[in-house]
């Protein structure tokens, strides 16, 4: 498997160990931590920020990397409210598109 198809798996697997969570608990703080759903919230947001950085390193002459504060995110964006079904095909569709992309970039 070369990496591009890992990259893509990993969205995968990412969503089958979420599958052994039962719904009920996901929104569970763990000692303190994020829930199972706040995790998958983040990852979905930090999957939004780095396909947008791809796209501007393959798309602008002096592409520049654009900070973000993923600590505010829980609350700005409201994670308690978000469906963690909605995160995750994020997850599994960002993946999937940066595939394609790749694989049909003339950009090396």
């Amino acid at each position: 498997m070369d990496r591009l198809d890992r990259f893509v798996a990993h969205g995968k697997e990412f969503q089958d160990v979420l599958s052994t969570i039962p719904e009920a608990h996901r929104y569970t703080m763990v000692d303190g931590g994020w829930s199972a759903a706040y995790v998958v919230h983040h990852m979905a947001d930090g999957e939004l920020h780095f396909a947008s950085r791809y796209l501007h390193a393959i798309g602008d002459e002096s592409p520049s990397i654009q900070p973000f504060d993923e600590e505010r995110y829980p609350e700005r964006v409201n994670y308690a409210k978000r469906k963690v079904k909605t995160s995750l095909a994020a997850i599994v569709g960002i993946r999937a598109d940066r595939k394609s992309t790749r694989l049909n970039s003339s950009h090396t």
